[in-house]
């Protein structure tokens, strides 16, 4: 029965109206540190070789 699941597209919709708070930008950059950290330990490493 679908009604008897915990998480139900009511519940996912109710949550993303009235709770969930989108972080934009700041995750976007936490991205975009990752990716350009990833790029300077490449090439760390590929100087140290």
């Amino acid at each position: 029965m679908k009604n008897d699941k915990i998480y139900n597209d009511n519940f996912a919709e109710n949550f993303f109206k009235n709770y969930y708070k989108d972080r934009g930008m700041l995750k976007w950059q936490g991205f975009f540190l990752s990716d350009h950290k990833k790029a300077l330990n490449h090439d760390f490493d590929s100087k140290k070789n």
